[in-house]
């Protein structure tokens, strides 16, 4: 016990020293003090940035974040910006995307590589190379048939039975049936039908869809190519929403939504800071309520939360300097730091006025203050910090920002503490309040439980067991997806996204140098069960083929001396009576004789129709079956006519789509979507299993992902036993008793046994937020614990509430559950159940410390009455 007394001596010497400088000098350390909060504050408004960038969460020299950063280097660009627009016509969404466009072009400095449709002009030349080799093959024999071979046989018999089922469709409808087109016969199950559709029909643009065409898409970039990495989207995220705003009364049948991975991390940015700023107001405002009804004046409360207002701008300075930004796991940690610091004020203000009641002077009264409580608070604040600190080793940098910014912040506001508040009583001292009633209703419960001190015991542990029993239920939801705002636009077309057009934000991006092999690993990852489809140039620029540029040429050279032959009149029933008569003439002459029997079946069932028909409804299919054709047969020999033997290139295609895939360097980029949806954790290992099969080094968001949350999966295993570690560094250091160090972390235990049971109760999970009250409620429950275990030892008696230590850990409890509760206003679901989950782990932290410890102990001390100094 002699060393004991020998740290504490030494470390109330020092608490006093600073104690009474402040003290004796007000003005000047307050004016310090102050100014030293407002400029880290301004420090950090100007240089502490929010980063949502998942790569920001590991180290540099991470593997994974210098492959990303070399793909970074091939392709410099950032992530795509989406419009969505579905419902509505084809020609609503294609004329809303066009004004659309049109808008983006007059900022080009914030709407880069715009992608909405590809002009089908300069491919349609060379529209040939569209069709595979078989299909040219065929085409050539339809226009240069070999004289030994039966006209009507092999692509001329199809062409044939095709046509004369729609000439029996228009008779049969008088013209009124859906017109067929021939050439699909050739185009049949092939990209080049839409191609060959449009370019036949006129059109002169390919909009870009997915989801079968029903969702039309605009693509762009925030910055161009080349821009270096982690610059901004924001500015280019808002403007394309006021656009977008400004154009919704015109969009009345259409629906228009904003996706891309920017958005979502913009998203979750905005409600993090909003979240932040919220629960921090409404935290101070709660923290001041309440510590001033608890303590029964405003004045020296309003000392306290200024003291933590101060030690919050000097974390927010180290913050900017230590690290220099935040992420979605240290955000929430201002508010937490609130929660956290003011426990300081409240038990050197509950000393010191007792300490006034006992008659002591102000100076004298602060130093007595610090000899007991202020050396209790130190070693809290410093477990509480070595605590956090151990989560530097957690080999995560998200989790070790988090160790450092919460530990650097936990002794700030405790330093805050002993100099600013000092200065304030020195200026504002205040009377003592009225002492502790003995009749009152805290004396009163507090009697109940130590009289009843082996009940207490016994209910706490079956409630610990319940605990137990309910948290083997809890697990650990992987879902980043799910730990964001519901109610978010991004949020919800990615969930819409994934579960109809089995689509993401999320995608792979694999590299490769060369066209001959980015081509072979297309075809690979086109075949893996858990790919929907693979992104590229590639899949719309047919492979150069020497052999199909022949059979081109051969098409070309037979086209040139095709004409459409002239119309037959169809405009009077003379017309009609000449046509039979040419008919019925070639016929008896062989020339239209089908051999082939299914040509000639087709022509006797079209013969025996038109005999059953008036001459009416026979004109009427005639001229309609023969505009059709001629019109398409004119199209075809257009497109034919235009021909050239040379295959498509990039150079036809437009910048903003080639510069998405083909990067200088020749390296071609092929983004891998995902069948299922890759926010769930095995459905991501089942993709990244398979696709690595094809390329090991693939990259892209969902290899980042799978990195983080093998990263959280490891410190949610590790981080738990590192505080603990921590905390009985300093319990160690400080009380040198085991016993006594077993009695201190009982509201440590307790909280977390707690946190799991109720979490299993309530079917809540931990997620990669939430997860951190783990280890704070480690420390702060042995915050609590040293303070209960410390004043029964001095006092030799376990009645906690009849001293200023009882209603101190009642109030602090109270005004940490209140700081941390308003998190759970927040509108992001990690930092929501975070609120939860810690506010949990506290409440039961210093309920734990005023009735289980000082119940166990009297237990301990009716057992062991032969040695009552032995606790």
């Amino acid at each position: 016990m002699s060393t004991d007394k020998e740290n504490k001596s030494i470390l109330a010497t020092v608490l006093s020293v600073i104690a009474r400088a402040a003290y004796r000098r007000p003005i000047l350390f307050l004016v310090l003090s102050i100014g030293l909060a407002v400029g880290c504050s301004a420090y950090a408004a100007a240089r502490l940035e929010l980063r949502m960038d998942w790569t920001y969460l590991f180290e540099p020299d991470d593997p994974l974040v210098q492959r990303v950063d070399e793909a970074r280097e091939i392709f410099p660009l950032p992530g795509d910006i989406v419009v969505m627009v579905d419902q509505g016509s084809k020609a609503q969404r294609e004329a809303f995307l066009d004004r659309l466009a049109q808008e983006l072009e007059k900022q080009p400095e914030l709407f880069h590589n715009v992608l909405y449709r590809v002009d089908l002009a300069p491919i349609a030349k060379k529209a040939l190379f569209y069709l595979d080799e078989s299909q040219l093959k065929r085409l050539r024999d339809v226009l240069s048939p070999s004289g030994g071979e039966d006209p009507l046989s092999g692509q001329s018999l199809e062409l044939a039975l095709h046509a004369l089922d729609a000439l029996e469709k228009a008779l049969r409808t008088r013209g009124r049936a859906p017109y067929q087109p021939l050439w699909t016969t050739l185009a049949s199950e092939s990209n080049a039908e839409q191609y060959l559709t449009q370019l036949l029909s006129g059109e002169e643009w390919v909009y870009t869809t997915i989801g079968d065409g029903k969702v039309n898409v605009l693509a762009f970039h925030s910055q161009p190519w080349g821009a270096p990495a982690g610059v901004s989207s924001d500015p280019s995220i808002k403007r394309i929403r006021q656009i977008l705003d400004e154009f919704q009364p015109t969009t009345k049948d259409i629906r228009v939504r904003l996706t891309g991975l920017p958005v979502m991390l913009y998203d979750e940015r905005k409600t993090c800071t909003e979240d932040g700023i919220r629960s921090g107001i409404i935290s101070v405002v709660a923290i001041t309520i309440i510590f001033a009804i608890g303590f029964g004046e405003i004045t020296r409360p309003i000392q306290a939360v200024t003291a933590l207002m101060v030690g919050l701008g000097w974390s927010l300075g180290f913050t900017t300097l230590a690290v220099g930004h935040l992420n979605f796991i240290t955000v929430s940690l201002m508010t937490m730091l609130m929660g956290l610091g003011i426990d300081f004020g409240i038990h050197l203000l509950f000393r010191f006025d007792e300490e006034l009641g006992r008659g002591f002077e102000g100076e004298e009264a602060l130093v007595h203050t610090m000899n007991g409580t202020g050396v209790d608070t130190l070693v809290g604040a410093t477990a509480t910090a070595v605590a956090f600190l151990a989560l530097t080793q957690a080999d995560f940098r998200g989790i070790a920002e988090f160790g450092i910014i919460a530990s650097g912040g936990v002794l700030l506001c405790f330093l805050s503490t002993i100099v600013v508040l000092p200065s304030m009583l020195s200026l504002f001292p205040g009377k003592p309040r009225p002492p502790i009633s003995p009749e009152g209703f805290l004396a009163w419960f507090e009697k109940g439980v130590l009289q009843r001190a082996g009940g207490v015991v016994g209910l706490s542990v079956v409630l610990l067991a319940l605990g137990l029993f309910y948290g083997s239920r809890v697990g650990f939801s992987y879902n980043l997806l799910e730990v964001q705002a519901a109610n978010l636009d991004s949020v919800k077309t990615e969930k819409e996204m994934v579960s109809t057009l089995r689509r993401s934000v999320l995608s792979g991006q694999v590299l490769v140098e060369g066209e001959e092999q980015a081509r072979q690993k297309l075809v690979e990852l086109q075949g893996l069960s858990t790919v929907s489809g693979v992104g590229s140039i590639l899949t719309i620029l047919p492979k150069a083929d020497p052999r199909k540029a022949v059979l081109v040429q051969q098409i070309v050279n037979e086209i040139s001396g095709l004409q459409l032959p002239q119309a037959i009149p169809l405009e009077t029933a003379d017309d009609l009576r000449r046509l039979q008569t040419t008919l019925t003439n070639m016929e008896a002459n062989g020339k239209n004789r089908a051999a082939n029997p299914q040509v000639r079946s087709r022509i006797e069932t079209i013969k025996e129709l038109t005999r059953k028909m008036g001459p009416g409804p026979v004109q009427e299919g005639l001229s309609q079956f023969q505009d059709d054709t001629r019109k398409e047969a004119s199209g075809i020999l257009d497109l034919l006519r235009r021909q050239v033997a040379e295959p498509p290139t990039t150079d036809d295609l437009p910048p903003a789509l080639v510069i998405r895939s083909l990067s200088p360097t020749g390296h071609y980029k092929l983004s891998v979507s995902a069948k299922k949806n890759i926010w769930e954790k095995d459905n991501l290992l089942e993709f990244l299993a398979q696709t690595r099969t094809v390329d090991p080094d693939m990259v892209g968001h969902p290899v980042v992902q799978a990195h983080i949350l093998e990263a959280f999966d490891r410190a949610f295993r590790r981080t738990p036993w590192y505080t603990l570690a921590g905390v009985l560094l300093v319990m160690a250091v400080y009380l040198r008793n085991l016993r006594a160090i077993l009695l201190s972390l009982l509201p440590t235990a307790t909280g977390v046994i707690f946190i799991f049971g109720v979490m299993g109760l309530v079917g809540l999970s931990f997620n990669v937020v939430n997860f951190v009250a783990l280890p704070m409620s480690v420390g702060i429950g042995a915050v609590y614990g040293v303070h209960s275990l410390h004043r029964m030892r001095e006092q030799n008696s376990e009645e906690l509430l009849s001293s200023s230590t009882g209603p101190a850990i009642l109030l602090s409890g109270m005004t940490t559950v209140a700081g941390f509760s308003t998190l759970m206003t927040a509108n992001h679901r990690g930092l929501s159940s975070l609120g939860f989950v810690i506010s949990v782990g506290v409440a039961v932290n210093f309920l734990a410390s005023l009735v289980l410890l000082p119940a166990l102990r009297r237990v301990i001390r009716r057992i062991t009455e032969k040695n009552p100094q032995g606790l």
